[in-house]
């Protein structure tokens, strides 16, 4: 049993040993506005467009050197990265002839490669878009096969005559 002394019962009787539940901590409420953290670009890491962006050189209006980083940024995001580009069908005598593309503008991938508003991709490395009656996703992945090479070649109808956009890949990290 426990004996208590005259001091520790002072010390009880006057309340400066009172044992009340801890309070409980003051979190605030989840509102639409509340962030899980700071932008991306504050911690030092970038937006897949950025890391495209920053791995594109421009050698001549018609010709780009890429890192192979910026690459493999846009194969991994390719459908976010091209989301703000319109591509529809440009057809002639029933036949599909390539596709005209809207949207593009210097901050994002396609304009980043040479391509303009209102262009006409009609091929990639020397074939035709539609050889075999591609759709979009065959058209896709033909291009995601391109850009694993060292060396793409755009065939582009600018309003004029057709242009050929080379683009090269090298090692580089960015």
């Amino acid at each position: 049993m426990l004996r208590s002394s005259p001091l520790v019962a002072a010390v009880v009787a006057s309340g400066l040993l009172a044992c009340a539940p801890p309070p409980e901590p003051v979190v605030p409420p989840v509102t639409a506005s509340t962030t899980l953290g700071p932008p991306l670009e504050a911690v030092g890491r970038s937006s897949p467009i950025d890391d495209v962006l920053a791995g594109v050189r421009v050698v001549s209006p018609t010709e780009r050197i890429v890192t192979r980083h910026a690459v493999d940024v846009f194969l991994a995001h390719m459908e976010s990265l091209l989301g703000d580009v319109r591509a529809e069908p440009v057809t002639a005598n029933g036949k599909t002839m390539g596709v005209r593309l809207f949207g593009v503008s210097p901050r994002n991938v396609a304009g980043a490669v040479g391509l303009e508003n209102g262009d006409q991709l009609v091929g990639i490395d020397g074939k035709s878009l539609f050889d075999q009656g591609e759709g979009l996703g065959e058209l896709l992945d033909r291009l995601k096969r391109a850009f694993g090479s060292n060396e793409i070649e755009l065939d582009v109808v600018h309003p004029g005559p057709p242009t050929k956009l080379p683009i090269h890949v090298n090692a580089a990290r960015g």
